[in-house]
């Protein structure tokens, strides 16, 4: 295997490996009396950035609706910029027959710095190099020297509330590594909270 093909499968390895670890669950948890599925959720991703919350909240429903749960996002319920007072969510959940609110909202934002060390690889010579070429090819190599990178975290909350009592009945905090565009970071995130809400038998 010659060295552009194996630098090449490194770096797929990598980037599938930091796609796979984007978005990872720190902590679950979740009240063992509550043992029904919701019928009717309301969606609401408290984020201020308007385009955040409208992916947030669409892949939810998108979600729930595919397995058969009626979902609502709060973006129609409630339009505009502004997110909408919590004594305004609990009337709009009753007086529109939701038996459960799942709200999501960012706590936390970091930056973390590591530093990749540099490397050394050998380079293969070119088959028409002169011997005293090739000799002298055979000692060099190709060097990458060390650098530092910013990595960004999010840390980041779903939490789903039963309307009848208005109690908690699941939560779980992520940490999202923000190495992506929105879309795609608001795609792995639901997933992967849904996934946990499976898990516990909440929705199907």
């Amino acid at each position: 295997m010659n060295t552009r093909r194996l630098f090449l499968m490194v770096l797929l390895c990598a980037a599938s490996v930091a796609a796979c670890a984007s978005t990872e669950i720190k902590a679950v948890w979740k009240d063992e009396a509550y043992r029904t599925q919701p019928k009717r959720v309301l969606v609401i991703a408290m984020f201020k950035n308007e385009t955040v919350r409208r992916l947030v909240e669409d892949e939810f429903r998108n979600h729930l609706k595919y397995k058969g749960t009626d979902a609502a996002v709060g973006y129609e319920v409630f339009p505009g910029n502004e997110l909408p007072a919590k004594e305004t969510v609990a009337e709009q959940v009753k007086a529109r027959g939701f038996d459960a609110l799942l709200l999501t909202r960012l706590i936390d934002t970091r930056t973390e710095t590591r530093t990749i060390p540099g490397s050394g690889a050998y380079a293969p010579a070119p088959y028409a190099v002169p011997m005293r070429g090739y000799y002298g090819h055979g000692y060099s190599t190709v060097y990458s020297p060390g650098y530092q990178v910013e990595d960004r975290y999010a840390t980041v909350e779903s939490s789903l509330y039963d309307a009848a009592t208005e109690k908690l009945v699941w939560i779980a905090t992520s940490d999202t590594w923000l190495s992506e565009g929105d879309q795609k970071l608001a795609k792995t995130y639901v997933a992967i909270m849904m996934d946990s809400l499976r898990k516990q038998k909440i929705v199907p």
